[in-house]
């Protein structure tokens, strides 16, 4: 039947291509299921691998997986999931699936487990996505999951990291709040993006964290925020982040901003940004901007 939400990596660690959608349906049973494929080689056009996850999960109550994020390490594929119910479709809270690539990577059945990464790591009931791997982690770090979505106190925004430690057998979780200064009005209003020749706004959705990246003891992340001062003051606003997690114990944010746009036009909304990293620590922001003087458009600026 129908998919959705389909996200694409590629798999650095075994030169493949990775994919998760989404399947969710009422009739004639309520369903839910996470579909994963991986490339047989380098070449996506060369045959792959498929496998099933029955994501009907009972939090309270039945409940479907949408949202995903999707992740490698050197070990694992990585999906995280928002749960909703069947019933009413409220939130019910988040999970995590761990697939172990050995078998599955050769064709064989995909070894599965799942696990509430929110109460095991102390989170917030907010949308959690992990990070890309690149290179040998610390000793018995699988991934980190990240999630900003507004989380604030006194004034002070935060971050929410995860660590999740050996992530294949007996997974760990250890939940970290990263400050990060004033950087977002949470309490003011968050706007859809003006565009050029109509009054008709688009869509900006939310402050969620779109998508995060290890590489060389540093995570970095992106998000939107609705700054307080500035040029860009009351727009919504791609931000980034880079925090330090040379001391697994003590993570600290090392350097983050806002990409503005305002040399693009004045008044420019940045909006749904995404993250990549280099091995020397050079960063790509890729994002969206719209501003009442100029159509929508993708961009991107460089660190």
């Amino acid at each position: 039947t129908g998919t959705f939400d389909p996200k694409v990596i590629y798999d650095q660690y075994n030169a493949r291509f990775v994919i998760v959608t989404l399947e969710q349906t009422t009739s004639p049973s309520n369903t839910s299921r996470i579909l994963v494929a991986v490339s047989q080689t380098s070449d996506p056009n060369a045959g792959w691998y498929f496998t099933s996850i029955n994501s009907a999960i009972t939090i309270g109550t039945l409940s479907f997986a949408d949202y995903p994020g999707l992740a490698v390490s050197s070990t694992g594929i990585y999906v995280t999931a928002n749960m909703f119910s069947f019933s009413a479709g409220s939130f019910t809270g988040g999970r995590l699936w761990v697939i172990d690539k050995t078998p599955f990577y050769t064709g064989g059945a995909a070894s599965v487990i799942v696990r509430d990464h929110i109460t095991l790591g102390s989170g917030y009931s907010t949308t959690y996505l992990p990070a890309q791997m690149f290179g040998t982690a610390q000793a018995g770090v699988g991934t980190f999951l990240v999630a900003y979505s507004g989380l604030s106190a006194g004034g002070i925004e935060y971050v929410h990291v995860i660590r999740v430690s050996n992530s294949l057998t007996a997974p760990t979780f250890t939940g970290a709040l990263v400050s990060l200064t004033d950087i977002d009005n949470t309490a003011g209003s968050y706007l859809d993006a003006p565009q050029s020749g109509t009054s008709t706004l688009i869509n900006t959705n939310d402050r969620r964290t779109q998508n995060a990246v290890w590489r060389n003891n540093a995570l970095w992340t992106s998000f939107t925020v609705v700054p307080n001062s500035g040029s860009n003051a009351g727009q919504v606003t791609a931000h980034w982040l880079k925090i330090n997690t040379t001391t697994l114990t003590s993570l600290v944010v090392s350097d983050q901003g806002d990409i503005g746009g305002e040399d693009i036009a004045a008044g420019t909304y940045t909006f749904f940004p995404s993250i990549a990293v280099n091995s020397v620590g050079d960063a790509i922001i890729g994002f969206s901007a719209s501003a009442p003087t100029i159509f929508p458009g993708a961009y991107y600026a460089g660190r």
